[in-house]
């Protein structure tokens, strides 16, 4: 049988995995939600720059409260938490549109492709964030 010191294990490894994986998911959704809102916008006329524009405003509504509850589990007040997030998004959103349209009007890449690659830098700058800034704890 083997006997664990309960005292020195170290979790913390495993709850990040945990928490990116969940943040991952999240954000999946807000994305899938955002991407959707976008490719509806472009299908009835609007420019790609103002899709995604509209579509990055509704996938940050969305993805508030899954980031709040499912990946953080954030007991932090919306009334603390929520103007940190919203100032993540309007920082975030310029960065979306910066990204976008440098890749799509500047290097010509398609929409879809700018978006793509937008969205990965996007994801990666708010992981940090969201974590550090807007749902923690401490």
């Amino acid at each position: 049988m083997i006997k664990v010191d309960k005292e020195n294990v170290d979790l913390t490894k495993g709850r990040f995995h945990v928490e990116l994986v969940r943040y991952i998911l999240s954000g999946g959704i807000s994305t899938a939600f955002h991407w959707s809102i976008m490719a509806l916008l472009v299908i009835v006329g609007s420019t790609p720059v103002l899709a995604t524009a509209i579509g990055a405003m509704m996938g940050a509504i969305l993805n508030y409260f899954l980031q709040r509850k499912i990946t953080f589990q954030s007991v932090v007040t919306h009334r603390f938490a929520l103007p940190r997030y919203l100032s993540v998004c309007v920082l975030t959103w310029f960065m979306n549109l910066f990204f976008f349209v440098s890749l799509h009007r500047r290097l010509q890449f398609g929409s879809v492709e700018a978006q793509m690659l937008t969205t990965f830098l996007v994801a990666f700058m708010t992981y940090f964030l969201y974590k550090k800034k807007v749902f923690n704890d401490d």
